[in-house]
């Protein structure tokens, strides 16, 4: 009876592991686990993602760490779920092929009451994930506002911004970054 009772608790832990790998809501879906630029096919090919070509960097603002890395141009797919376009970019370091950046990004939809129902879904994702509200900020200037919150753990750091202004939210982002 005792190893019936182990076997079960151990199943459930390895259950309860294995679906950190990623998480999702009607939105989109979050890789949480570091991954390398090899899976990253793999990944966006499960979620209908489109490869977008495009010549970006990576800011400061997204990684603190820049200088420590020497990143590879990002993949950057286009996801489309109902009406809702999701920009997911993957930022990778050349000498290992690592991703230490996810972004996560949506602008303008049809209403900017969109944008601000994408933000809230994804807080409250993150905030079950992580069971914590997060550390909040906000700011105000004159042409636009600014909410963001960062939650973290031992393995990675989401940020998640919104921004808007007198006209409601246009633009929302969720940055996780690997430890």
């Amino acid at each position: 009876m005792k190893k019936i009772i182990l076997y079960f608790i151990i199943c459930i832990f390895i259950i309860g592991c294995a679906s950190t790998n990623k998480i999702y809501n009607d939105i989109t879906t979050f890789q949480l686990k570091k991954i390398t630029s090899n899976e990253i096919p793999q990944i966006e090919n499960k979620q209908n993602g489109v490869e977008k070509l495009s010549n970006v960097t990576i800011s400061q603002g997204y990684f603190p760490e820049l200088n420590v890395y020497e990143f590879n141009q990002p993949e950057i797919y286009n996801r489309k779920v109902g009406v809702v376009n999701t920009a997911v970019s993957y930022y990778y370091t050349k000498k290992d092929s690592v991703v230490r950046v996810i972004s996560y990004a949506w602008n303008e939809q049809d209403d900017n009451q969109s944008i601000q129902k994408i933000f809230d879904a994804n807080k409250k994702l993150f905030t079950k994930f992580f069971d914590d509200s997060g550390n909040v900020t906000r700011t105000d200037e004159p042409t636009y506002w600014q909410d963001k919150i960062t939650w973290e753990n031992k393995k990675i750091m989401v940020l998640q911004f919104i921004l808007g202004n007198n006209k409601g939210a246009y633009r929302t982002r969720t940055i996780i970054k690997y430890k």
